[in-house]
């Protein structure tokens, strides 16, 4: 009974030493790639965050571009509208006259 205590004891102390030196092994493998992958996430990130930047300025810039396209087009419609009512008008003023009897018949 006690040589069966001692050899259990024996084989979970063995077993227990391999999985520390392979926790060990694969600890001492995993840093650099730890190390890499960190350097690679932070450059992904930053890469992100300059890229939302850069999209935050281009919508920026198209709401303005828009903005002055959309007064343009005001300004010219607004133009266009003063040209067909004075169109309109000059027109009126010469049906009056081609209507209106001559003055001294």
């Amino acid at each position: 009974m006690l040589t069966r205590l001692i050899r259990k004891t024996v084989v979970l102390a063995l077993a227990g030493y391999g999985a520390y030196r392979l926790a060990e092994l694969v600890r001492s493998r995993m840093s650099p790639v730890k190390d890499r992958t960190a350097t690679h996430l932070h450059d992904a990130a930053d890469r992100a965050r300059s890229a939302a930047d850069d999209i935050a300025s281009d919508a920026a810039d198209a709401r303005h571009v828009a903005k002055d396209a959309a007064q343009d087009v005001t300004s010219e419609l607004q133009d266009a509208a003063h040209e067909v009512k004075a169109g309109a008008e000059a027109m009126a003023q010469d049906l009056k006259r081609a209507v209106a009897p001559p003055v001294g018949s």
